[in-house]
């Protein structure tokens, strides 16, 4: 084994960080100093892993080495987070289209188009409907779902998480014996599992969701929404197993960018006519979108002579 690893390990031992992290704790009453004392070993730990790759220590045909010496912290964070909460996907949509930023980034500069889908409503907000993508010609053994519309938060930040009274991925029986206990003796930090099991679980989950809701203010002039999956029973880590049907019934519209390429938007028309005489439909709108200087945004005008003429059945 190289000397570099065993005297990184070495130096970490002589050092008690975490006896020095409590006591920074115990005696502001608050985890400021704590957040910097981290902050600054994690610089640390980073030019200390640059230094030695840029000096030859990185050994390129060992991903093992590697790992354990270097990545491993980062590694072994990103798997633990999964005893809390499930891996999650989303699909993002927009309340509105006016900013040109959007357009720019996400629509190839304007060359793109913007689809319109309607929302169904119930007692618990917006929702929309989806049917798994039959994967190789089969059906998958779930049929359409419904899954809520939520919005994104620009304004509040995440809420802190207790790693050891949060872990609702894990049975109980599994929590006491490999997380809880030494053989001997409960850790204290089982005492967070309440008498009432759905109203924890109630807890857990809105923890979950307001968290994965929160992107930082600069994001806000997307004002996305998010249609979230996730599931306690089966790993969805394989995109085609994640991909789904939408009804025809939700698309509404489509607007087209400012630069949408003329023969683009014939070939689009077509495609739309067709899936209207198939689902009998002929309330679909096209809409042309335009720079509007005096509001300094992006507007649309619905191209009202463009119109779906049923075939006879």
């Amino acid at each position: 084994m190289p000397d570099y690893p065993t005297q990184i390990l070495e130096n970490f031992l002589k050092t008690d960080v975490f006896a020095a992290s409590d006591e920074i704790v115990t005696r502001d009453g608050n985890t400021k100093n704590l957040k910097i004392l981290l902050q600054i070993i994690d610089n640390t730990d980073l030019q200390m892993k640059l230094i030695q790759m840029s000096n030859g220590k990185y050994e390129k045909n060992s991903e093992n080495a590697n790992l354990l010496f270097f990545d491993y912290p980062d590694a072994y964070l990103k798997e633990i987070e999964r005893l809390m909460f499930p891996s999650w996907y989303s699909a993002s949509f927009m309340s509105e289209c006016s900013n040109s930023s959007v357009w720019g980034h996400y629509a190839e500069g304007h060359r793109g188009l913007c689809l319109v889908f309607e929302c169904k409503e119930e007692e618990d907000g917006p929702y929309m409907e989806f049917r798994p993508k039959p994967i190789d010609g089969k059906s998958s053994q779930y049929g359409k779902m419904k899954l809520e519309v939520r919005e994104v938060n620009y304004d509040d930040k995440r809420s802190p998480i207790d790693f050891f009274r949060s872990l609702g991925q894990l049975p109980q029986v599994q929590l006491k014996k490999d997380w809880y206990s030494d053989g001997d003796e409960l850790s204290e930090c089982a005492n967070w599992q309440p008498f009432n099991r759905d109203e924890w679980r109630n807890q857990h989950w809105d923890t979950f969701y307001n968290d994965i809701l929160i992107k930082s203010k600069d994001w806000g002039y997307e004002k996305e929404h998010r249609v979230i999956f996730t599931s306690i029973f089966e790993d969805y880590a394989d995109k085609k197993k994640r991909m789904f049907e939408y009804d025809f019934s939700a698309l509404k519209g489509i607007i087209f960018g400012i630069n949408t390429p003329l023969s683009l938007k014939l070939d689009i028309m077509k495609v739309i006519d067709a899936k209207c005489q198939e689902n009998r439909r002929s309330d679909f709108r096209f809409y042309q979108s335009y720079y509007c200087s005096d509001e300094d945004c992006v507007k649309n005008n619905e191209l009202n002579h463009l119109k779906i003429n049923l075939d006879s059945p």
